[in-house]
């Protein structure tokens, strides 16, 4: 029924044949049913006399003849292929115009087919009339295919139905070019143009591509090609990328009695390495910044890009456009990146500034989330991992805790959940700690365990139980036996509480935990006075330098720059939570602020969920709604201005400059108004593949990736052996790593053998881009060699750049290596 519906109402809904057959079909279809009315009425007039009964005899053989002259003579529905087939049942279909008919004359231009999304419709708030019924228009894509129409309806009492049909795109003539989505500049494809003639007769063809100034041909790029009736061919278009950006590519194929065009989106990369010189900070009445573009950057490729920040919804948005471009596929990654949106609901709720449209979209997200991250709870009821297979983790289990705790104040989240995972972590507790896990976060510690796992448990309530009582005394009681001294020979100052602590037994402060600790106990107690003793040790160590006021991270959770980042945040939230140093907390958020990177994010997203945790808080307590004028002058030439107010609060305001020559870039930013905006000015270009490994520093590498093929030269068809070898060079274990292997066009992995590395465990999953291959491991040890094995496809020729490759720590990813890109050639012959 939706089906049959969706196809007469929508705009995009088109009808084969002409108009005198459409009259026919109509006319036989009356008829048809007059064959069934006739007799009906000559029942309703029968009265039992014998001329009653002649007439319902009459009108019954009428009928009769009516209804088998109706359906008999209906017109032959146009051939469709095997493989277009929509399912049977309550399906509809309709044909689309694209492929004009030719003329002797002058054939008339076909429709341009150009919109193929991945997913056509989805409505998850439709809403039914009071019998159950609902018209939806949807803008049918240009997509030959069979679309799988789901519907999933429920009732105010709670009654759930769903359907499911088939919507049949099709036309007798179609062309389909597969294009590579991501190319590199200097790459030489043959692009495949698939033709599908489902005529009952033989057609002509000429195949034109469009000329654009990003790629040239390499042969002549008109061809001509004979489809006989029912035929399949295809055609291979050679061209030479020479330009970057993001371009189109449109192919024509014009027939003899029908005709089809299409044009693709595609991506091309300069060939080179992107880099990145950014600055960011709060804007003064006049704030000048200067970024720098190097004379080696390739041509063309440098811009200078500039933020303007009116509120902290626009960060949030920022910040989570910055952790969708990372990875996510466990369980932390997923959690981090739906926490932005709980955040913009909470924060815009508590400042009565949420509008409909933004609370729609975020509770949207929010629900998403909340669905994809129930799938990753274990057999073990209440406990997660990252990929949803025992055993479960207790640190990561505490994290969704926290998540969940904060999104049942801004929607609904099962009471159960929130109850099982407590218990789940209350059970794990052992006298007064939780141990380290086994699996995952191996390079903890059980006190760091066990401030994270206190301080989920407290935000979500438990902060008065027993069990929580005790796990604040180890705290503390473990807390004493460190050193907060600033320098190796000043006096060790242990917390006053504890009288068995002596100098001999204390080792150097690690800061990361004891933020947590004093965040746990904080969020028990605001005013825990051990919580506030500890600050009082903990804030001299912190340090100040070029990058402003921060403290080091010396814990092997948070180690290196995210490090540092991660471990400051905490200790914003722990003084602005307590209220104690204001000052010192407003400092080193302004060194949270200049860390932002250029998409938005601030290294891992664990630091990235902190630091806007920490942005929140700040903008609750110095909310300034006034309206702000902000001037951006480039190099003392180009200007643009921006107007900041309520309207815009949630909208990252940017101007991108280009056409730039190498050399230092200055940037006046100017502001007008008492709103605190804060900025960020980038300077993106491509170093050259050369310069890269020529300025590459004669250092040990933490970690190490080899990316080798068996040979580099193929047929289509034919598969090339691919091993990947990561080895971590740095002391102690990597938790999880992330491979990401670039995969040239054209070549496609083979997923059985992705399968096999996941099926004995080498890695827990992986994800293909279409650019590059991701593969997901946990706990690679020093000293080992790791190796991975598969196969890749050649699809069609290509002369290509295979794309550089990367190995790094998920929540280290100072832990790092990359390698340069290789070339390979797929030829239509075997070589």
């Amino acid at each position: 029924f939706f089906g049959e519906e969706l196809a007469a109402t929508s705009p995009s809904t088109k009808t084969a044949g002409t108009a005198s057959e459409d009259r026919l079909a109509l006319l036989l279809g009356w008829t048809a049913r007059a064959g069934i009315a006739l007799p009906l009425l000559g029942i309703g007039f029968y009265d039992g006399s014998k001329r009653r009964r002649r007439l319902l005899i009459g009108l019954v053989l009428l009928g009769m003849v009516s209804f088998l002259w109706g359906a008999c003579a209906s017109p032959a529905s146009a051939p469709v292929p095997a493989a277009g087939e929509a399912p049977a049942g309550d399906d509809f279909a309709f044909e689309e115009s694209a492929a004009a008919p030719a003329s002797a004359d002058q054939p008339e231009p076909p429709r341009l087919r150009q919109f193929f999304p991945e997913t056509l419709f989805w409505l998850p708030e439709a809403v039914t009339d009071a019998d159950g019924h609902a018209q939806l228009t949807v803008p049918v894509a240009d997509t030959i295919t069979t679309w799988r129409v789901s519907v999933v309806a429920s009732d105010k009492d709670g009654n759930l139905g769903s359907a499911q049909a088939g919507l049949r795109v099709f036309q007798d003539f179609f062309v389909e070019p597969d294009l590579p989505r991501f190319l590199t500049v200097g790459d030489e494809v043959s692009v495949p143009v698939s033709l599908f003639n489902y005529l009952d007769e033989a057609q002509t063809i000429e195949i034109a591509v469009d000329a654009a100034d990003w790629f040239e041909f390499t042969a002549d790029a008109t061809i001509t090609v004979d489809l006989a009736a029912a035929e399949v061919s295809v055609a291979y278009i050679p061209i030479r990328v020479t330009g970057f950006g993001d371009h189109t590519f449109t192919v024509t194929a014009t027939g003899s009695v029908l005709s089809d065009a299409v044009q693709r989106e595609v991506q091309v990369l300069p060939d080179g390495q992107a880099r990145q010189d950014v600055v960011n900070g709060t804007l003064e009445r006049a704030t000048q910044a200067s970024v720098l573009v190097p004379a080696d950057a390739v041509g063309g490729t440098s811009t200078v890009t500039v933020k303007i920040y009116p509120g902290v919804v626009s960060q949030l948005v920022d910040g989570l456009s910055g952790m969708l471009r990372e990875p996510y596929g466990c369980f932390e990654q997923t959690t981090s990146v739906n926490y932005p949106n709980v955040m913009i609901l909470d924060y815009l709720r508590n400042t009565e500034q949420l509008s409909p449209r933004i609370e729609r979209q975020a509770e949207r997200f929010v629900d998403l989330g909340y669905q994809r991250l129930l799938t990753f709870e274990t057999d073990y009821p209440g406990g997660f991992s990252f990929y949803g297979d025992p055993p479960p983790l207790d640190m990561l289990t505490a994290y969704g805790l926290m998540q969940f705790t904060d999104m049942s104040r801004v929607q609904y989240v099962d009471p159960d959940l929130l109850q099982r995972m407590s218990v789940y972590l209350l059970d794990r507790q052992i006298d007064d700690h939780w141990q380290v896990d086994s699996y995952g976060y191996n390079y903890a510690d059980d006190f760091t365990n066990t401030a994270y796992i206190t301080w989920a448990l407290a935000e979500a309530g438990y902060g008065n139980t027993m069990p929580m009582r005790r796990a604040a005394r180890y705290l503390v009681r473990n807390a004493d036996k460190f050193n907060f001294a600033t320098s190796a020979d000043a006096t060790p100052t242990p917390i006053s509480i504890s009288p068995l602590a002596t100098p001999a037994d204390m080792q150097p402060a690690p800061i990361y935990p004891l933020a947590l600790t004093a965040n746990a106990l904080l969020a028990m107690d605001n005013r825990d006075r051990d919580a506030l003793d500890l600050l009082d040790l903990l804030v001299p160590l912190a340090v100040e330098d070029e990058s402003g006021l921060h403290w080091q991270s010396n814990s092997m959770l948070g180690t290196g720059y995210t490090g540092d980042i991660e471990t400051t945040a905490l200790m914003v939230l722990a003084l602005q939570r307590s209220g104690q140093y204001p000052d010192l907390a407003q400092r080193a958020l302004d060194y949270l602020i200049a860390q932002r990177q250029p998409y938005g994010a601030f290294g891992t997203t664990q630091a990235t969920v902190l630091v806007l945790k920490a942005l929140i808080n700040d903008a609750i307590a110095n909310r300034s709604d006034a309206p702000t004028t902000v001037t951006v002058t480039f190099n003392g030439g180009r200007t643009q201005t921006f107007t900041l107010d309520d309207t815009n609060v949630d909208v990252v305001q940017q101007v991108v400059f280009d056409d730039i020559a190498p050399g230092e870039q200055i940037v006046d930013l100017r502001v007008d108004g008492d709103r605190a905006v804060q900025y960020q000015v980038t300077a993106g270009y491509y170093l050259p593949w050369s310069v890269v490994e020529s300025d590459a520093p004669e250092r040990q590498q933490p970690m190490r990736i080899d990316v080798a093929y068996a040979r580099n030269e193929l047929a289509v068809n034919e598969t090339v052996a691919v091993t990947a070898m990561v080895e971590v060079l740095a002391p102690g274990n990597a938790g999880t790593v992330l491979l990401e292997i670039g995969v040239p066009p054209g070549l496609s992995p083979v997923s059985a053998d992705l399968d096999a590395l996941v099926d004995e465990g080498r890695i827990q999953r992986y994800e293909f881009t279409g650019r590059t291959l991701r593969l997901y491991a946990s706990g690679l040890a020093n000293g080992f060699v790791y190796q991975y094995n598969y196969r890749l496809r050649a699809e069609y020729p290509v002369d290509a750049l295979i794309p550089s490759s990367q190995v790094y720590d998920y929540y280290t990813p100072d832990r790092q290596d990359i390698t340069p890109p290789q070339r390979i050639k797929v030829t239509l012959s075997v070589p």
